[in-house]
């Protein structure tokens, strides 16, 4: 018996009968698989292109306020300073305020953690 590459001949042969049966037992649905997978792979390809949330200011060591569309860093400072000075922002727990304002107002978020 001939060897390839240290496995008996007709192992690779083998192989692609085991997956064609395989694929004859999925039937309609690796079409639809694969599908979902590829979005899936484009959908974190286009997220990776940049931050969602904006640009991130630092109010504490561990609260941050990420400022988008026409926020300025000025801003995210003051809005920092202003939960410092309410209480809000104590550098006790991690906090995250997104401040985004465009030409119909300013929107703040708060993000939370779990059901509110």
């Amino acid at each position: 018996m001939r060897c390839l590459r240290g496995y008996p001949f007709g192992f690779e042969s083998g192989l692609v009968s085991l997956a064609s049966s395989r694929a004859e037992k999925l039937g309609w649905k690796w079409p639809v698989i694969l599908t979902v997978f590829l979005l899936f792979v484009v959908h974190e390809l286009i997220s990776l292109g940049g931050n969602s949330k904006g640009t991130k200011y630092a109010a504490t060591s561990k609260e941050t306020i990420y400022y988008s569309g026409d926020s300025t860093m000025q801003d995210a400072q003051a809005l920092g300073e202003e939960f410092k000075k309410i209480g809000y922002f104590t550098d006790n727990t991690g906090k995250d305020v997104l401040l985004h304002r465009d030409q119909s107002g300013t929107v703040i978020s708060f993000v939370m953690i779990g059901s509110a």
